[in-house]
């Protein structure tokens, strides 16, 4: 009985060292992760430090009993301060599912007596705290693309075409033109920057149960091969680099980008990006097949050179 609880002892220390460093893992790349937030989405000081602390406090309204009940949702309203854009509500209806395998945070920015409002969609229960913040935060931050006028190619019609670029995927026939707006999809800035900065978090998944000594440097190229991540960017540069548009191709990517869409940054009233009389497909497709292969190249290349910082920090 008494080795029993001897062994017992010993196990209960060795889950709370193992949370312990996951904890600290996570923090550490969490640091790395959010330099390179700052870097992508070029913004000013203090705007991600806001978005966290607005986070935080979305937390600890959720924790403190600051919510209402709906149902199986608990509905958090919380107001802060978003540096460089002023006092932002945001409403977080949170559901409980330890068994959830998808998308565990959502957002969508709306208006409310004209103050910016965030509604946010969390499935919680399945995902450790620590990682669950990180998300919320950059869903935040997706929320405020088109407030940040130094990035590069983002502004608010570049973000409308994002919302909707990936209803254009899943309405595809065509293997082109899924990979074709996939493409786009992962090019933008905030995704580059999101998918490459997960490598370190699935690298430290992948060798949870390896000695660091016992890994060596091609079982980390091996891992990276494995890691769906970088597939999605391996494949999309495949394809574009060997499929050609055919006649339909061209005809379905010209309705998708003429089409009306809603701009969800003015009270979701139609526009329309590009007029079907004057939009040339051809000269669209060959632009932005060009800058989606690049853009795979350079990312493919970050995330081998992540794993040199994932490699440093153990």
């Amino acid at each position: 009985m008494e080795n029993k609880l001897r062994q017992m002892w010993i196990d209960a220390d060795c889950r709370r060292f193992f949370l312990e460093e996951q904890k600290i893992f996570h923090e550490q790349n969490s640091l790395f992760s959010e330099k390179m937030l700052n870097e992508a989405y070029g913004s000013f000081p203090g705007q991600y430090d806001s978005v966290k602390k607005l986070t935080d406090k979305i937390f600890s309204d959720f924790n403190g009993g600051q919510n209402t009940q709906n149902n199986d949702v608990t509905v958090v309203e919380t107001v802060g301060d978003i540096e460089g854009v002023g006092k932002v509500k945001v409403i977080s209806e949170w559901t409980l599912d330890i068994n959830f395998k998808g998308k565990t945070v959502q957002g969508v920015r709306e208006y409310d007596d004209n103050t910016p409002t965030i509604k946010l969609k969390i499935i919680w229960g399945g995902t450790p705290k620590y990682k669950l913040i990180t998300t919320v935060c950059h869903e935040i931050m997706h929320c405020f693309q088109d407030n940040l006028p130094k990035i590069k190619g983002v502004n608010e019609k570049s973000m409308i075409l994002y919302r909707y670029l990936s209803d254009f995927v899943n309405g595809s026939n065509s293997e082109f033109t899924r990979y074709f707006f996939y493409g786009l999809y992962c090019s933008y800035s905030i995704e580059v920057s999101a998918n490459v900065s997960t490598i370190g978090s699935f690298m430290g998944e992948y060798f949870k149960d390896k000695k660091k000594n016992n890994i060596k440097t091609l079982d980390y190229q091996e891992a990276l091969a494995q890691c769906d991540t970088y597939q999605i960017y391996v494949k999309i540069l495949n394809k574009l680099t060997t499929l050609q548009p055919t006649k339909e191709d061209k005809e379905y990517i010209t309705q998708c980008m003429t089409r009306p869409m809603l701009n969800f940054y003015y009270f979701n009233m139609p526009i329309q990006l590009y007029k079907p009389e004057t939009f040339d497909v051809d000269r669209f497709i060959e632009q932005n097949k060009q800058k989606i292969i690049q853009v795979s190249e350079t990312t493919l290349g970050k995330m081998k050179k992540n794993i040199m910082n994932y490699i440093e920090k153990q």
